[in-house]
């Protein structure tokens, strides 16, 4: 075992038009092989996703949240970031920019006492062998700094550097982050900028780069 807590989510947004459930169904057993005998904090809204994550689980240090969409952290705030895009875009963005606070709770409630945190999106088995340091179960990690990897995303043309896709540090490091995520959240709410939760995590990143290493 790792002394790392993996906050993991997943909810099924029918007008999803990026990905299908069966996209997830068939990554998230293969996230789960990943993440292994190590500790899971999973937050859900369908009873039959927690089942089949029960089923596909290979640890039994598990904790589950029924939360649903509409109570999620940002959920009151999404509708300040969709401008004209369809409604069922304000789930989906609550869920993107909800994972930080997700974490928080997590750590707050600290069920297994661990020293490390982690978001792990529940389809991020999906990189694997396919960018440079894919396996995050087998790197290297500090106090000292929050761990994530490169994004393909530009952003007022420029390179991010923030992918939300899996994202660890330790407890202090984590509240640290998680306390400017949520200022740059109220700030930007509004703007004419189509931000997510990666794009907010650029913009911290540019202004305090010295607490983010890439993995």
């Amino acid at each position: 075992m790792d002394n790392t807590t993996y906050c993991i989510g997943y909810w099924n947004i029918r007008d999803n038009k990026k990905n299908s459930i069966d996209h997830y169904l068939s990554l998230i057993p293969k996230t789960l092989d990943m993440i292994g005998d190590n500790c899971i904090d999973f937050f859900y809204q369908d009873d039959n996703i927690l089942d089949f994550i029960i089923q596909n689980k290979k640890t039994n240090k598990f904790n589950a949240n029924k939360i649903m969409v509409e109570d999620l952290p940002t959920y009151y705030i999404a509708e300040k970031y969709i401008g004209s895009r369809k409604d069922s875009f304000r789930d989906i963005l609550a869920i993107w920019t909800s994972k930080l606070f997700l974490v928080e709770d997590s750590i707050k409630k600290d069920y297994f006492q661990n020293k490390y945190f982690a978001w792990a999106d529940a389809s991020i088995s999906k990189m694997n062998g396919k960018r440079k340091n894919w396996d995050f179960m087998n790197q290297e990690y500090d106090e000292k700094h929050i761990y994530l990897y490169d994004s393909n995303k530009r952003f007022k043309d420029e390179n991010i550097t923030t992918s939300a896709g899996f994202i660890k540090g330790s407890k202090d490091i984590f509240l640290n982050i998680i306390s400017l995520y949520k200022n740059k959240l109220e700030k930007c709410a509004g703007s004419e900028c189509n931000h997510d939760e990666e794009t907010l995590m650029y913009l911290i990143f540019k202004e305090n780069k010295n607490l983010f290493k890439n993995i």
